[in-house]
């Protein structure tokens, strides 16, 4: 998504940004007819719209049948937000163990994708930057107890295969 991209919809009529899902899910259908391997959104989804349902079922649906292919993104939040978390690292959808017998399962707060089918095929967006604002290398995954939740480079990358997404280092 880019300047000439949110023109080109302005100049047709259909309006600027934020795009409607819908267009998301025409994208995402293109490039699924085009046979494409793995598309990931760094966009993150985190709410319904409040104007247009239709489309955000439209979306939803397109996650669902891809069959993990696409992937969304999801935001791990603060540390601090863990202990009132409902969700045990071991429950978030992708997330897997990095040791044979994982034990450590801490809870853990993440800004989640609004469509079920979008998290359960979800990926973290968060990079980390120096203290001179640099981003030096990219993290495939963070490590939260004995578990990991895969970065969208990792699950672009390795697919949805637990012991492919293990066998990557923690960053490039």
């Amino acid at each position: 998504i880019d300047e000439c991209s949110i023109n080109y919809y302005l100049r047709r009529g259909e309006g600027g940004w934020p795009w409607s899902r819908a267009r998301h899910a025409d994208l995402l259908d293109a490039l699924d007819r085009a046979g494409v391997r793995a598309a990931g959104f760094d966009i993150q989804f985190s709410a319904p719209s409040q104007v247009d349902p239709q489309s955000d079922s439209i979306l939803d649906a397109m996650a669902e049948g891809g069959n993990g292919r696409f992937v969304f993104g999801a935001t791990r939040l603060h540390e601090s937000y863990d202990a009132e978390s409902g969700n045990r690292v071991s429950e978030v959808p992708s997330a897997f163990p990095f040791i044979a017998k994982p034990a450590r399962d801490p809870k853990v707060a993440l800004s989640f994708p609004y469509g079920e089918a979008m998290q359960r095929h979800m990926a973290l967006l968060n990079v980390t930057r120096g203290g001179d604002g640099v981003l030096r290398d990219v993290p495939l995954r963070e490590e939260i107890g004995d578990w990991a939740i895969p970065s969208l480079a990792l699950r672009l990358a390795a697919g949805d295969d637990p012991k492919r997404m293990a066998a990557y280092p923690d960053s490039v």
